[in-house]
């Protein structure tokens, strides 16, 4: 009897110790579950170079919790410190030459809109796409924010070409495996335009910044679209041509183009129209054939003459034998290519 007397204080003992234990345990997944959960808020901008994007902690000037912080209040801290002043040899904020007039934020559509003065547009083509980017991202940190539009002085942004940008998500800029836009790169490119009768081709020398998110067969394109930058060759595509999608696969480049691209404005012959982007893709080492679809078709005729279900070959014939002199280059600003 002595013994079960003994026996069960110690068992009630065992049984709070291990009470206690399993609580202590508890609590301390309870601290580190925490600790995994809370969330730092970065602020996304520009390296020295201005050619990538770079991030740091976003700490508000009155060191509260960012994570505490009603969506509309982050907003504002956000675009203050996207406007910072101070001096970073290493890291140069996006919102610098120009400011932030008005925003929106439209909670119900999750779309944040943000008003800039005329500052804005006095960015390089190349800048103003990172620091777009830099700004997309930095606000869709923001709960609720799940789109960002931009306009200046009270009009809706354009890209480099004219072309309304609309909404954006940081999707559109950043990598998800990096959480970081691609560096810009420098690049020479050999395009092929008119010469002064439109029957032959010339070699022009173009050198551009370009987003490596871009394949450089789509750059090309969109490139020989925009035309020349000088006055001793001439256009070869209608400007109006939009690039639907460009591939390539075992050295054949398949380049798909909507309607635009059969209708020629310029006073060319028909094979310099399609050379000039056929001879321009194969400069690349990767390309050695050039496939050119019409929204996806190849029934189509370019100019009732070339069938599109050809597989197009470079063709030297076609070229001009004097190049265009190195001091005659046909050098493109920063990057139109970029957006």
């Amino acid at each position: 009897m002595k013994r079960i007397n003994i026996l069960i204080p110690l068992l009630v003992l065992c049984l709070l110790l291990c009470a206690c234990t399993a609580q202590s345990t508890q609590t301390g997944s309870s601290t580190a579950d925490t600790e995994t959960e809370s969330s730092t808020y970065l602020i996304y901008g520009l390296d020295a170079d201005l050619s990538s994007i770079v991030t740091k902690d976003y700490v508000p000037e009155d060191g509260s919790d960012p994570a505490d912080m009603q969506p509309e209040d982050l907003i504002s801290g956000l675009l203050s410190a996207l406007a910072t002043t101070t001096p970073d040899l290493s890291f140069i904020y996006p919102i610098r030459d120009f400011s932030v007039n008005s925003y929106v934020f439209d909670e119900d559509a999750g779309s944040l809109t943000i008003d800039f003065d005329h500052g804005y547009a006095d960015q390089n083509a190349l800048t103003e796409v990172l620091a777009r980017a830099a700004i997309v991202e930095t606000m869709c940190q923001v709960p609720g924010v799940l789109k960002v539009s931009f306009s200046v002085e009270g009009e809706p942004l354009k890209d480099s070409r004219g072309n309304l940008v609309g909404e954006m998500t940081k999707d559109g800029f950043i990598s998800s495996s990096t959480n970081e836009i691609n560096s810009a790169e420098k690049v020479e490119l050999t395009l092929y335009f008119a010469n002064s009768a439109g029957d032959q081709l010339v070699p022009t020398y173009r050198t551009t910044y370009y987003n490596t998110n871009i394949a450089l067969e789509r750059l090309i394109t969109e490139q020989l679209i925009q035309g020349p930058n000088i006055d001793t060759v001439g256009p070869t595509l209608n400007p109006q041509t939009k690039v639907l999608s460009v591939t390539t696969r075992d050295g054949v480049c398949y380049v798909n183009l909507d309607e635009a691209f059969l209708t020629d404005p310029y006073n060319v012959t028909d094979q310099v129209a399609v050379y000039s982007l056929v001879n321009s893709l194969c400069e690349l080492s990767s390309v050695t054939k050039v496939q050119i679809s019409v929204n996806g078709s190849t029934s189509y005729t370019f100019m009732d003459t070339l069938p599109l279900s050809t597989v197009f070959e470079e063709n030297d014939r076609i070229v001009e034998q004097e190049e265009i002199s190195a001091g005659e280059a046909d050098t493109a600003s920063t990057a139109d290519a970029a957006d």
